[in-house]
């Protein structure tokens, strides 16, 4: 796993990142899910950590669904095997 820099905004999207990224959101969403432990309380909190390793791994460069969602999950403390691809369908 590499180490990522938080980058200040560089810029929109393009929108096939945007889509990219939305798919990496609910796949690594749906694994954090599945694995539990998150209490309704902290949903919004673990939401919004979920976003910003998308945002920060897409701006480092990463521009794969399956790789972003699993590399932010990896980070948000599981140790996933998630098909990005799944979700797009």
């Amino acid at each position: 796993m590499q180490n990522i820099s938080i980058l200040p905004n560089s810029g929109p999207f393009e929108p096939e990142q945007t889509h990219t990224m939305g798919i990496a959101f609910d796949a690594a969403w749906a694994a954090l899910a599945a694995k539990g432990g998150i209490a309704a309380c902290d949903v919004e909190e673990k939401r919004e950590q979920l976003a910003h390793w998308i945002i920060a791994l897409t701006r480092n460069g990463e521009n794969d669904a399956t790789m972003l969602a699993h590399d932010a999950f990896v980070r948000m403390g599981g140790q996933p095997e998630i098909d990005a691809g799944a979700s797009a369908m």
